[in-house]
């Protein structure tokens, strides 16, 4: 949302930022969507798997890591 006016901008001076706007603006968005997503489905895969290997469930290996985290 910050760099919309940049987008939208017309004048010729700010020609040459265009490109850099929107290469920022998709690495934001590509970003954060690795964050809010991706990372907690692979933390998930990874308690899945731990508990494949163990006779725990993965809501247990998951709690006793938070509990040695604490």
């Amino acid at each position: 949302a910050g760099l919309t006016p940049l987008l939208l901008e017309k004048s010729v001076q700010a020609q040459f930022l265009i490109p850099m706007a929107t290469s920022l603006a998709f690495g934001v968005i590509f970003a954060t969507i690795i964050t809010l997503v991706l990372v907690p489905c692979l933390s998930l895969i990874v308690y899945d798997i731990k508990a494949l290997f163990s006779n725990r469930s993965a809501a247990e290996i998951a709690a006793q890591e938070h509990a040695d985290i604490d």
